[in-house]
């Protein structure tokens, strides 16, 4: 059984997740002490799920807008404890990473931690990482409206496994190919007014979503 001395607050972002959203908190539970949720006005039942297995959790509904730094940032500033433990809720900490964390929080060499994350695509499982830190200091601010990170600090790196319930059908990645296309374009004409909205919508389909 883990027991976590260092306190931790757990976040999670969440919009209509109820299929992904249990199996997320019943990996950070162990660690944290305080779980907050910012939610992007769900209509399914994530919350209630939430609800029935966090009841403590501190619920804030607030619209994304396609901002993922800033919504990191505002769940960031309701965290009471110095280091945060945030992942999606389409994640899940590993048993070994959980014991990693553990470790890593008697004695931290760096002030945010990235760690491995393997992608679930139609019952296949790819290796992967991603510069988005999970477990960081609460002061820390994300910067980048999509694929966002933390640049105010040299980041440490966890060895063992997050998993990415990434997409379970067809259908669910091709939505999320829209809308990760969506959220590329709007990116690009913030940064670069000068493109069409058509040259952005296609460039960004020969992306994928990480």
């Amino acid at each position: 059984m883990i027991v976590n001395k260092t306190p931790v607050t757990g976040i999670i972002l969440t919009r209509n997740n109820e299929d992904t959203i249990q199996r997320a908190l019943t990996s950070i539970i162990p660690l944290i002490q305080e779980l907050v949720i910012v939610d992007d006005h769900s209509t399914d039942h994530t919350l209630d799920i939430i609800k029935s297995t966090y009841p403590e959790a501190k619920i804030y509904t607030r619209a994304l807008d396609d901002h993922f730094a800033n919504q990191r940032n505002f769940a960031l500033s309701k965290a009471n404890n110095q280091w945060v433990l945030m992942i999606d809720s389409d994640e899940e900490v590993s048993q070994l990473l959980k014991i990693e964390i553990e470790t890593v929080l008697e004695n931290p060499k760096y002030k945010a931690y990235i760690s491995r994350r393997d992608n679930a695509a139609f019952d296949k499982w790819s290796k992967n990482h991603s510069g988005r830190p999970i477990l960081l200091e609460s002061q820390l601010t994300f910067e980048n409206r999509i694929h966002e990170t933390v640049k105010q600090t040299k980041l440490g790196y966890l060895k063992n496994i997050l998993y990415h319930h990434s997409w379970t059908s067809v259908k669910a990645y091709v939505l999320d190919i829209i809308q990760y296309a969506k959220w590329q374009a709007n990116d690009w004409y913030h940064k670069n007014p000068h493109y069409s909205l058509p040259y952005l919508v296609l460039r960004c389909f020969v992306s994928l979503p990480c």
